[in-house]
């Protein structure tokens, strides 16, 4: 079956300071017309993150469809997500609600709404 990847800020720019900072949260990945939201991180930034939650919490809340992956690049995300298709990872995942216009997610605490036209397809 055949996957489409998108991130929601995909510019240059972007692209660097996720690769610099080690996670991309904003990937979407369309299978059979249903969009997943893909979080993915470095081992080393899942590590700073833990341990920044260790210094205000009791428990570290891992976001939903955490992926690790070796560096934050586009090509790291694209072998990635096309590995995780070979593997029927997104038959486990549900579906993001869409419509026509636009895809509903939950991200840092709430519920957005994402205009499908402001996704930027990089596979």
């Amino acid at each position: 079956m055949v996957i489409e990847i998108y991130l929601q800020f995909g510019t240059e720019y972007d692209i660097a300071q996720s690769e610099q900072k080690g996670y991309k949260w904003d990937v979407f990945v369309k299978k059979d017309n249903n969009f997943y939201r893909i979080s993915a991180f470095t081992p080393a930034r899942l590590q700073q993150e833990i341990e920044m939650s260790e210094e205000y919490s009791d428990y570290y809340d891992i976001d939903i469809n955490l992926v690790i992956i070796k560096e934050v690049t586009n090509e790291e995300i694209i072998r990635t997500m096309c590995h995780l298709e070979d593997d029927y990872f997104f038959e486990q995942l549900l579906p993001l609600e869409q419509n026509e216009d636009w895809i509903k997610y939950f991200y840092n605490d709430a519920f957005t709404m994402l205009p499908k036209k402001d996704l930027i397809r990089i596979y």
